[in-house]
């Protein structure tokens, strides 16, 4: 039998990945010399999920990742994480992969940490914002400082002037993820053909709706429906602010 150690390193990163940034500095490169040479390897750094991490992990965790970071993620709600998220983008110009929780009232402080982040990492692309819900000038702000977007993911409550702003501020996005629970059917074919119109490089369209999707597909009007056939359309269902659990693919 094959032990872990003598695992390709390709493997053994993917392994590294899935086992987490906070288990890897508590546990698992104590395991053995090839385990701890490992997690000393930049590649081991690329993704990061910040969440667990104090201050101090979060350093030797950046300091290991020598710039190298692509993928940052973080999921608690306080104001110690946005100084982190300063931090991470002061020591990250690699950077590309954003995932972030947010409230209503952190907004003023996420401006000063977001408008950092596209001047120390220009090369974002992919975005998720996780919370309760977002204003139109919480969108008009991510559109603005990341002018080359092509990935965002909003799971909190949206309205029609939301969807308003991402095919105004947004209009290269190729994935798109929203919540759409809050629409009625008409509201939801309106904002699809909006966002269709404003977004014409859009290749997914990942929702949330409350209703039956085959009740949605069956009473689309043909013109959307022939537009929808272009693209792939997922459902999901969101939770504790999440897209983790991934229902079927809309077959128009």
């Amino acid at each position: 039998m094959t032990s872990f150690t003598d695992l390709p390193s390709d493997i053994l990163l993917t392994i590294f990945d899935k086992i987490g940034a906070h288990d890897i500095l508590h546990s698992a490169q104590f395991v053995c010399k090839e385990w701890y040479n490992l997690s000393l390897n930049f590649q081991t750094w690329s993704h990061i999920d910040g969440t667990d991490l104090i201050f101090k992990e979060l350093e030797i965790a950046l300091d290991r990742s020598s710039g190298g970071l692509i993928d940052y993620e973080t999921y608690t709600l306080n104001i110690q994480d946005y100084e982190d998220l300063e931090y991470v983008f002061e020591r990250s110009p690699q950077l590309k992969t954003l995932s972030f929780s947010c409230q209503g009232w952190f907004c003023p402080i996420l401006e000063k940490v977001l408008t950092k982040a596209s001047k120390n990492c220009p090369l974002i692309n992919d975005i998720s914002a996780f919370g309760f819900e977002f204003d139109d000038d919480f969108i008009i702000l991510i559109g603005n400082l990341f002018p080359n977007l092509k990935k965002f993911r909003m799971v909190g409550k949206c309205d029609e002037v939301s969807v308003a702003s991402i095919t105004k501020k947004m209009s290269g996005l190729i994935e798109l993820q929203l919540d759409m629970d809050n629409f009625s059917y008409a509201d939801i074919c309106i904002r699809i053909r909006a966002i269709l119109n404003g977004c014409p490089r859009l290749q997914l369209l990942g929702v949330t709706i409350q209703m039956d999707s085959d009740f949605l597909l069956y009473n689309l009007d043909e013109d959307l429906k022939q537009r929808l056939k272009s693209i792939k359309v997922c459902e999901y269902c969101s939770y504790y602010g999440f897209w983790n659990f991934y229902m079927h693919t809309w077959r128009i």
